[in-house]
């Protein structure tokens, strides 16, 4: 039996952002966009919603350059996520945002150099993933 916990779950997922191979031209017939990805046993413990914004929130600290406090941070506005789910309302986005912030699962910080400048940052908080994993997330027997 092969257990495999979260992080390597995110990490296995990660690397399927790059599916379709290069001159793979079935994908482009159906639409030219990147993909959400969304984890179903994730999404179970933390809501739909919660779940696609966790794991986009992941994959841009994941290229993020963003270092403050010894952590990898994004920092966007609400505008600019509902640039990325412009199928939720702005209100929507706000909400999830705090329920993932009052649940722990994301950290919310303000580094912006500007002091009227109220952009948050974030980041995943993901000791507080893997404690809703203390059993192994998949198991290939």
């Amino acid at each position: 039996m092969i257990n495999f916990s979260f992080a390597q779950m995110i990490k296995w997922e990660m690397q399927l952002l790059h599916f379709p191979p290069k001159g793979d031209d079935e994908m482009k017939r159906l639409i030219e966009e990147s993909p959400l990805l969304i984890l179903p046993t994730l999404a179970k413990k933390v809501g739909l919603n919660e779940a696609i914004i966790l794991q986009q929130i992941h994959y841009w600290n994941q290229i993020s350059k963003n270092v403050r406090e010894g952590h990898i941070w994004v920092y966007k506005t609400v505008e600019e996520w509902h640039i990325e789910f412009p199928f939720w309302s702005k209100s929507t986005i706000e909400r999830t945002l705090k329920r993932l912030e009052d649940q722990q699962l994301i950290v919310v910080g303000v580094y912006n150099r500007m002091k009227y400048d109220r952009t948050k940052w974030y980041r995943v908080n993901y000791e507080i993933i893997e404690q809703l994993f203390e059993t192994p997330v998949c198991q290939v027997v």
